[in-house]
Parts: C-alpha cells; sequence; structure tokens
C-alpha cells in the first residue's frame, strides 16, 4: 500500500477504494501495516491484551490514513500536506486519524487548480 499511488484523473473515491482493497489483500494473507511490537517502548507494561488491541487498532487507522493522504495525487493535494504539516508544527494535530477521514477530508478539501 505503500507504492499505490492515485492516478492522475483517477476519483478520489476510486483511490479509496482501490486502497481499501489493498489494505484487505495484505491483512487477509497475514501482512501487518506497522510492527506492533516496535511501536511500543520495550519498557512499557501492557496491562491486558484489550489495551494492546486498543493500541494495535487506533496505530492501524493512523497509519493508514496517513499513507492515504501522503500518496494522493500531488497537484491537486500537496498544499492540503503542507497545511497539516504546518498546523502540526504548531501544535495542532489536524491529521484524519482514519482512513474513512482521511477520504473526507480530500472529498472536501478546497484544492487549487493545478499549476501546469
Amino acid at each position: 500500500i505503500f507504492n499505490h499511488r492515485q492516478a492522475p484523473g483517477q476519483s478520489v473515491t476510486n483511490y479509496f477504494e482501490s486502497f481499501k482493497e489493498l489494505i484487505l489483500v495484505l491483512e487477509l494473507y497475514g501482512g501487518k501495516l506497522h510492527d506492533p511490537e516496535g511501536a511500543t517502548p520495550a519498557s512499557a507494561n501492557i496491562a491486558n491484551l484489550a489495551a494492546a488491541a486498543a493500541r494495535e487498532s487506533y496505530m492501524r487507522h493512523r497509519y493508514c490514513a496517513a499513507v492515504f493522504l501522503r500518496n494522493a495525487d500531488k497537484q491537486w493535494f500537496e498544499q492540503l500536506r503542507t497545511e497539516l504539516s504546518n498546523d502540526f508544527s504548531k501544535g495542532w494535530d489536524e491529521y484524519p486519524t482514519s482512513l474513512t477521514d482521511a477520504h473526507q477530508l480530500l472529498l472536501t478539501y478546497k484544492a487549487r487548480e493545478p499549476t501546469k
């Protein structure tokens, strides 16, 4: 999924559907979107399995949203990525927390016409 990019002229919804399909296939064959062990400091004490599962789900959703935004059409959404990055630098985390939220953001974002 990391190399799957929105093609020029491809609709955001079509890109979203193809991205979800790739995630499904990856997970169906036992693939992981990230390393759940590596994301947790060795000194962390997980109190129970529910906490670990919740953290895993949270990280999965954030990762999918980030990759989806990163690979969206560069001409149309580069300004959005810059705005999100600048806001984060100022202490405002406006990054979407799920793939669905990222899709909605791309659908509603008022992008400027790309320069040619």
